[in-house]
């Protein structure tokens, strides 16, 4: 997905026939906070629909999803994990400048070779990640990585 032109790393929280619920880790103004964004399965569009805080410390915050400013500059951010140095790391995109015409949408990854990996949680707060697969992105299909 991408938000303003730039690739997102958009986390599934909630899904519904209806609507889908996602949160997008960024930094809004140098702030350090994440987007909330639905997706309406009725029309198949997505809307973001402002700024989370979300827990601080581990004390939900009860400001709730804040609108976004016009003007206000967003970076994306993203995971990182060098599986040859074992170091891991935040990526962030080019900042785009908010303002009612920046669109959210499904995009294509491009060809390539990426990692993908299943964080899973449990009711009791466990959380467990499967081991890594390399997959090759070619055009609209995945494939596993055969050496």
């Amino acid at each position: 997905m991408t938000i303003g032109g730039e690739l997102v790393c958009a986390e599934l929280l909630e899904e519904t026939e209806r609507y889908n619920l996602y949160a997008i880790p960024c930094t809004v103004d140098g702030e350090e906070t994440s987007l909330r964004a639905v997706y309406d399965g009725k029309d198949g569009t997505y809307r973001v629909l402002g700024r989370y805080d979300g827990a601080e410390d581990g004390i939900l915050q009860g400001r709730g999803v804040q609108p976004l400013e016009e003007g206000s500059e967003i970076v994306f951010t993203f995971y990182s994990y060098d599986f040859d140095t074992d170091e891991e790391g935040w990526y962030e995109t080019d900042p785009i400048t908010w303002d009612d015409t920046v669109v959210m949408e499904d995009a294509a990854l491009g060809d390539g070779f990426y990692w993908y990996q299943y964080e899973i949680g449990d009711l009791y707060g466990n959380v467990t990640d499967t081991d890594p697969v390399l997959m090759e992105v070619l055009g609209d299909a995945i494939y596993p990585y055969k050496p």
